[in-house]
């Protein structure tokens, strides 16, 4: 990822200051440096005037430099006062230094020019370099007013209002006005003759009058301290330590003294200007040292507010990246744990199976004590006058309060709770708890607090629980269609080819995996077993029942000659695997097209249905039979029983599951066997493959847009006359 491109105008504005910068402060080192070394009598006084304009400037253009810089923009209040601080030792450390380095010589600005014999002992040289000193006095004030101007600025502008920008800005052009004035007024110049005294004393009471005016709007600034109150306590110990420093350095750097003043290294005038920067800072940190100190005993609640928030927003980050709910409920417990700063923290959730809140989550509670939390449920009830209630409680002890006191049973050291419900669509899904151990220790706030913690955990669990619900269908969906590509492969890929018979069968599932079964076994070259079969139950578990009967069908049918002892045989081995829950039906015949005969038995399925070739209407052959599995044998045997039926040409027999005939319409009217014969008879001079079609068209137009309720299977068998030619299937239609 790269950095975004700074726009045109920063860009520009980043070049050309620190270039104005340097030449305005370049040429004032020319200057001076020419002054130390030649006698330019009047001149000297005349070029004054560009070189303390030249500094002026220089400030002006240090300004939108520095506000490009990170370190000097910050918004942090202790940050600023840390800048503030830098600044004014800077400025006292600078004028100290060249204090001692000028030999300890008077820095009058009547005295910086060589008019004035300043220099004479040095020479030229050492004037140069003397002025140099003088100088770099006079930048390193610039950079540090520069710093002061930008940071009070962003203090002020804090939370600022309509007029705040207005006043500061016309505070610093007050500032400017008494600068122009001093240098109008500054004696050493010369502008105002001894002849215009009165014009003198005027501009003097008018430079008075404008200084008050910008010490008045000095004192109107320092009121905006809106920043205070958004500081954290040890924010607070902060700045208040540094304001006081601030002061103490700006009263230092303002209070006319000899050896701190830098009034000459800067210039008289430039020098006035930069005493009312430090006035300004002098008063803003007295403000804010004062109402730093009146806000200390209320800092804890802003840090517990703060906290709150904070914790919230974890909260609320937490529902987009935590899926996991055991992860969820452990982010509420410590959250809330550290924001109330309780011993103990616990979250019950009601139970999804019982009628009952379960322990899921907690912190400050050893693993015994949670066991024995769950077994004995000490807050049952509490929690019952909570769900009753709905809404928080607040405890302020433990022991005299009827709701809790079980706690004690089940922890000794307890002395103050609160709780709250998470309501979700008008019911109590969960409750949070916390507890401490000295009575008392609990206010209202604590209770506001945990409610909103309470809210916002039912979102994040209402929507983990929603994560979870849709991965579990993904999942089940993915198993789903697992079962159903396995249960495809269960099925016939083609229809047996035996010469006088033709046969085709179909099975449409209701749900993305079936019960329903039928399967072909050869049992010899003259013989064929056809089963169809229905498993109770929809879904992967009928799936995998249905692949058990295939193989032990498919296994077991050749040794068995009645289709009746196969079954039993078949019902013994499902009786001990299948679920109490759980029985299969199951409809069984052996074609014999060397004998023209069918066999079958019946397991509790639903009838054969025989339509002879001559006759008006076809039958149900129902032999006696009850399901497999349902009892280990001894009544199964008794009751199934075989059935022979001989078939001609023209005969059609069907097997079907009950999804044939208990399809049903919009009204809950059922298919039915009196349609699927009236199909039947209607369609008995088509080919199977037709028959078969002709039963899905009118199952489909009987339901219109009903889906099925059941699985749909059926197997066709047409005994043909000869009158038409069958074409080969492959079982597409499965």
């Amino acid at each position: 990822m790269t950095d975004r491109p700074e726009p045109a105008k920063l860009r520009l504005q980043t070049l050309f200051t620190p270039l104005a910068a340097g030449v305005l402060l370049g040429i004032v080192v020319v200057v001076d440096c020419l002054f130390a070394t030649t006698d330019m009598g009047l001149m000297e006084l005349l070029a004054v005037l560009p070189r303390e304009a030249l500094l002026l400037l220089g400030l002006g253009a240090l300004i939108p430099l520095l506000q490009c810089r990170t370190w000097v923009n910050d918004q942090r209040p202790a940050f600023q006062f840390r800048n503030f601080t830098f600044a004014v030792l800077a400025i006292l450390f600078a004028t100290l230094a060249v204090y001692h380095l000028s030999g300890g010589r008077s820095l009058e600005l009547e005295k910086i020019y060589p008019s004035y014999k300043l220099w004479e002992s040095a020479g030229g040289a050492g004037a140069v370099m003397l002025q140099s000193l003088f100088d770099l006095s006079a930048f390193v004030a610039v950079i540090c007013c520069a710093v002061v101007i930008i940071g009070l600025r962003q203090l002020i502008y804090h939370n600022r209002k309509k007029h705040t920008a207005r006043v500061f800005h016309l505070t610093l052009a007050f500032f400017t006005l008494v600068y122009l004035l001093d240098l109008v007024l500054a004696p050493s110049l010369g502008l105002v003759s001894t002849e215009a005294a009165n014009w003198g004393r005027y501009l003097q009471n008018v430079r008075d009058g404008i200084k008050a005016l910008a010490i008045i709007f000095i004192i109107v600034n320092s009121f905006r301290l809106s920043w205070v109150k958004s500081t954290s306590k040890k924010e607070k110990w902060s700045c208040l330590g540094l304001s006081v420093l601030c002061l103490t350095g700006s009263i230092f750097m303002i209070s006319g003294s000899t050896l701190f003043s830098y009034t000459g290294s800067t210039g008289y005038v430039c020098g006035t200007f930069f005493n009312l920067i430090g006035l300004f800072l002098a008063v803003y940190s007295g403000f804010a040292a004062g109402s730093l100190m009146l806000h200390l005993p209320t800092a804890k609640t802003y840090d517990r507010q703060l906290e709150e928030i904070t914790s919230l927003h974890d909260l609320g980050r937490a529902v987009k990246s935590t899926l996991d709910l055991d992860q969820l409920v452990e982010l509420i417990t410590t959250h809330t744990s550290r924001v109330l700063e309780s011993s103990t923290c616990w979250l019950d959730l009601r139970s999804e199976t019982e009628d009952r809140f379960e322990l899921v989550s907690w912190s400050g509670i050893g693993d015994e004590e949670a066991a024995r939390q769950q077994r004995d449920h000490p807050v049952a009830t509490l929690s019952q006058w909570v769900v009753r209630q709905q809404k928080p409680a607040l405890i302020k002890d433990i022991a005299a309060d009827r709701r809790s006191a079980d706690l004690r049973n089940w922890r000794r050291k307890t002395g103050s709770l609160v709780c709250a419900p998470l309501l979700s669509g008008g019911e109590v899904i969960g409750i949070l708890y916390a507890l401490k151990d000295n009575t008392y220790s609990f206010e209202k706030e604590d209770l506001l607090a945990l409610a909103a913690f309470a809210d916002q955990a039912v979102v994040s669990i209402e929507n983990a629980k929603l994560v979870r619900a849709s991965l579990e269908k993904e999942r089940m969906e993915q198993e789903l269609k697992i079962a159903r590509e396995v249960q495809m492969r269960l099925l016939p890929m083609t229809i047996p080819e035996i010469e006088g018979l033709d046969m085709d069968a179909l099975s449409l599932p209701a749900y993305e995996v079936g019960g329903d079964y039928y399967d072909f076994i050869t049992l010899d070259r003259d013989r064929l077993g056809v089963a169809i079969g229905d498993v109770s139950g929809k879904g992967t578990s009928a799936a995998f029942y249905m692949a058990e009967i295939k193989g032990i069908l498919q296994g077991l049918g050749p040794m068995y000659e009645a289709p009746s002892l196969l079954l039993s045989r078949v019902n013994q081995i499902l009786h001990k695997d299948l679920d109490k829950r759980t029985f299969i039906t199951l409809l069984y015949a052996v074609i014999s097209p060397k004998d023209d005969t069918l066999l079958l038995a019946r397991a509790g399925h639903c009838p054969l249905y025989h339509l002879p070739g001559d006759a008006p209407r076809g039958n149900f052959i129902t032999p006696d039979g009850i399901g497999l599995g349902l009892e280990e044998g001894r009544l199964f045997e008794k009751v199934i029983r075989d059935e022979t039926v001989r078939y001609r040409a023209g005969d059609i027999f069907l097997f079907f599951s009950d999804g044939l005939v208990e399809a049903q319409a919009g009204d809950g009217e059922e298919f039915g066997e009196t349609r699927l014969d009236q199909v039947m008879v209607e369609n008995r001079h088509r080919p199977a493959t037709e028959i078969k079609l002709a039963l899905l068209n009118a199952v489909n137009n009987f339901k219109e847009k009903e889906r099925l309720h059941d699985d749909l299977t059926l197997f066709i068998m047409k005994v043909s006359g000869g009158d038409f030619a069958r074409a080969p299937r492959d079982g597409s239609d499965r």
